[in-house]
């Protein structure tokens, strides 16, 4: 069984005696029902969630019953990983677009462990950590790409209506149909 957890980038790093150890902080869930809710913006947070199969869609609410989807997790993949290092609410929103398995890594067990000094959990806070540095360089990428790309410019056309201009064969990033990058970044940390 701890074979399965190897695929876990949470668990990099773990011996086998060490998977053992990990797999007494997990439980396993399921979610039947396609656009289940697993857990939901401005929810306490209790635990951390691996994907052993199906598909989650991470999002942040919108206005008026919309919402702006951020990333879809399949298998190998784990949501709300934050938590292991500080409990805080959730800062966005999570369903199942189809049925999935999950594991659930329960906090209070996961916090036990960690005051006991056992290396199992701080070796979890430095994956966790090393996963969140991971995220921080795709979004200065992103920033660097929306930095660096052509800007609309707005001046004053032949009938003295204000005209925007954008070089030819650009078109500005945010005119994604996600709604561009800085939605996209306050989506990964939970801004509306």
């Amino acid at each position: 069984m701890t074979d399965e957890l190897k695929r876990y980038a949470l668990f990099k790093g773990l011996s086998e005696a060490e998977l053992g150890v990990a797999m007494t902080l997990l439980d396993a869930f399921t979610i039947e029902e396609t656009n289940g809710l697993l857990f939901d913006r401005g929810a306490p947070a209790d635990s951390a969630w691996l994907v052993r199969s199906g598909l989650l869609r991470v999002e942040v609410p919108r206005a008026e019953q919309r919402v702006l989807e951020v990333a879809r997790l399949g298998p190998g993949s784990v949501v709300g990983e934050l938590v292991l290092v500080e409990a805080a609410p959730r800062g966005l929103r999570v369903r199942a677009l189809e049925p999935s398995r999950l594991w659930r890594l329960d906090l209070k067990r996961f916090q036990a462990l960690k005051q006991q000094g056992s290396p199992v959990a701080w070796k979890i806070v430095r994956n966790v950590a090393l996963q969140v540095c991971d995220r921080f360089r795709a979004t200065n990428q992103l920033l660097e790409l929306d930095l660096n790309a052509p800007r609309p410019e707005v001046t004053a056309s032949t009938t003295g209506m204000p005209a925007i201009r954008i070089d030819a064969g650009v078109a500005p990033v945010t005119t994604s149909p996600r709604g561009g990058v800085w939605d996209t970044l306050r989506g990964f940390f939970g801004g509306a």
